[in-house]
């Protein structure tokens, strides 16, 4: 079902377009490509069940610090800014 869904040419274009909306903005997107999931791991479309949702969000974490890491002394607070800008935080 998920795979499925998110493999269409609609969709596959949709994410092109996101990923080059994110790199004109400078946004990082995190692929956690050591999480592995099948359509069973989630409740609907988006959203991981409560058996899978706290190891991805450790790796996710993992990640984003290891990221954070590299922007250290680069532009952090820039980034900081952009993605509040974007969650209208």
């Amino acid at each position: 079902m998920f795979n499925k869904t998110f493999s269409s040419d609609k969709e596959v274009l949709n994410q092109k377009i996101f990923e080059n909306w994110s790199d004109k903005n400078s946004i990082k997107i995190f692929n956690i490509n050591k999480f592995s999931y099948s359509d069973s791991d989630f409740v609907d479309y988006l959203h991981l069940n409560k058996n899978r949702r706290d190891e991805f969000t450790q790796m996710l974490f993992d990640e984003f610090n290891n990221y954070k890491q590299y922007l250290i002394g680069q532009e952090y607070s820039t980034l900081v800014r952009r993605l509040l800008y974007c969650y209208k935080l």
